[in-house]
């Protein structure tokens, strides 16, 4: 298999083509002096299309649409990500062992 960092990540030791991924953004923090009213609108999702990291969760829900599943991770400090299928799971760092799956699957 070949691994490489998500969208706007790259690796934290660029000669380990196996190690960990680090952002090249500012995260989402819990600390009170970086929670702002409009969290929501400070930060963004990316889609990765039929990626999942599947040990990461942490919070499903069922009956979400898209809208409200990216929501309820960009109001969590927590959530680092959300995948959304046929329900919504909150995700958490570190996000590991992402997988893509095959062409022709819709869930994740």
């Amino acid at each position: 298999p070949k691994c490489q960092c998500p969208e706007r990540f790259s690796l934290k030791d660029p000669s380990d083509e196996y190690g960990d991924c680090m952002p090249n953004f500012e995260m989402q923090t819990c600390r009170p002096e970086n929670k702002k009213s409009t969290d929501v609108d400070r930060y963004e999702l990316i889609v990765l299309e039929r990626t999942n990291f599947p040990y990461g969760d942490y919070e499903k829900y069922t009956n979400y649409d898209e809208k409200s599943c990216r929501n309820a991770c960009l109001t969590d400090c927590f959530c680092a990500a959300v995948v959304f299928g046929t329900q919504c799971w909150k995700k958490r760092f570190p996000l590991s062992y992402g997988q893509i799956a095959p062409l022709g699957t819709n869930d994740g």
